[in-house]
């Protein structure tokens, strides 16, 4: 249900999964393993990621899938090596534009939200594809019929 103090120790840790527990708070000293490339915190009751998610530099893989979500930190798109990023079935209802910060990510996951529209912003992430877009294809036609045309150029 908690996330213990003492993994700050872990400095060298790559692979986190803490999928399928009771999670509802992202303690600061998670952050402090900073070497952090997967970091898996889907299916819990998280409703607040901490803007210190932004440290974790190498972060490559980051799920947050089916937790109670409600916004993302600016800081989360400072994570600019993130290639997979799946924040479906939370609350969203708003995707930064910062998105556009995320020029590595080929897998994004928006599915089960509450987006009415998407960010053009999106079309600056230049590795993402319509494949690797996981949104619902009324939320899809919300962007410029250019990026869709750039996502669907596989």
């Amino acid at each position: 249900m908690y996330i213990p103090e003492h993994i700050k120790k872990l400095s060298s840790l790559e692979r986190l999964y803490f999928s399928h527990n009771k999670i509802e708070i992202l303690p600061s000293h998670l952050f402090l393993c900073n070497k952090l490339r997967y970091l898996d915190l889907s299916n819990n009751d998280i409703r607040f990621i901490p803007p210190e998610v932004g440290v974790l530099q190498s972060l490559q893989y980051f799920s947050v899938t089916c937790n109670k979500i409600e916004n993302l930190p600016d800081e989360l798109f400072f994570c600019k090596k993130l290639k997979t990023l799946k924040l479906g079935k939370n609350s969203l209802s708003i995707l930064s534009p910062k998105i556009s910060y995320l020029s590595a990510l080929t897998y994004l996951d928006l599915k089960g939200n509450h987006f009415e529209a998407l960010p053009q912003d999106l079309g600056y992430c230049r590795a993402l594809k319509r494949s690797g877009l996981i949104v619902e294809e009324t939320l899809f036609e919300t962007l410029p019929s250019d990026v869709r045309n750039q996502m669907k150029a596989e």
